[in-house]
């Protein structure tokens, strides 16, 4: 194999590796934005009198959450190792 080969697969691996992180701080950030929606729905309902200023939080928050899947759209499908998809668990039922 040449020198380039191996400098142009490494720069491969990188690139992925890469997108890979950005994918997966993407799907950290949407959950922590739809945890936050989903409290400031519970607080409108509790603090009626500050539902201006939740309503403009939600909306903010909307703002991100769409900013996110737009310039990260495979983020909202990765799959977090040891967090997501299949045996996540920390021991076996063995």
């Amino acid at each position: 194999m040449l020198l380039e080969d191996i400098e142009g697969e490494v720069a491969g691996i990188l690139a992925q590796s890469r997108q890979s992180d950005a994918n997966g701080s993407g799907m950290v950030a949407l959950i922590s934005v739809e945890r936050s929606i989903a409290a400031r729905m519970k607080l409108r309902r509790i603090l009626p009198e500050h539902e201006d200023l939740i309503l403009a939080m939600l909306s903010l928050l909307d703002r991100l959450r769409r900013r996110i899947t737009i310039d990260l759209p495979d983020s909202v499908t990765f799959l977090r190792p040891g967090f997501d998809g299949e045996n996540v668990g920390l021991f076996d039922d063995d």
